[in-house]
């Protein structure tokens, strides 16, 4: 007798803007400990977002500074500057390689090259975010009864 074995994953393309094909992803939205992953995604983002509305309260900046006097005034800035960019880089990294995890080693590279740069996962995100809402609706779904889905969809 032979097992079959069942494939749940959903296989996509990663395209530039020309249309040439840089990669491919393969994940399984039904998969708990990748659902997981991806609210660790969120999660961090919304750290990074919370973090960098509270550093935004510094002074302006000069165009250029001459003298280390000059560096003194704005020293307690540049800390928070620093400590910001500290966190953004600790944060981004768990991205990365929650990312990675769930989509395929490299897809981090695929998507941001050597940057840093958060927004260049959201293309990603935006595509795939609907997805695992579905399968996770599927799935809670059929452990309710048909009213208590209709009570929720009305409450959203």
């Amino acid at each position: 007798m032979a097992i079959i074995v069942k494939n749940k994953n959903i296989k996509e393309e990663l395209v530039d803007e020309s249309g040439n094909v840089l990669g491919y992803i393969s994940y399984n939205p039904e998969d708990t400990t990748t659902y997981t992953k991806l609210c660790n995604i969120m999660d961090n983002i919304l750290q990074i977002s919370d973090k960098s509305k509270i550093t935004g309260n510094i002074k302006k900046m000069p165009e250029h500074i001459e003298k280390i006097e000059e560096f003194a005034e704005f020293r307690e800035d540049f800390q928070k500057m620093k400590d910001f960019f500290d966190f953004h880089d600790a944060k981004i990294d768990e991205i990365i390689k929650d990312i990675d995890s769930i989509f395929g080693e490299g897809t981090c590279k695929i998507l941001m090259g050597d940057s840093k740069d958060i927004d260049l996962v959201s293309p990603l995100l935006d595509e795939v975010l609907p997805k695992f809402k579905e399968a996770r609706e599927k799935k809670a779904n059929k452990y309710l009864d048909n009213e208590k889905v209709e009570q929720l969809d009305v409450m959203e």
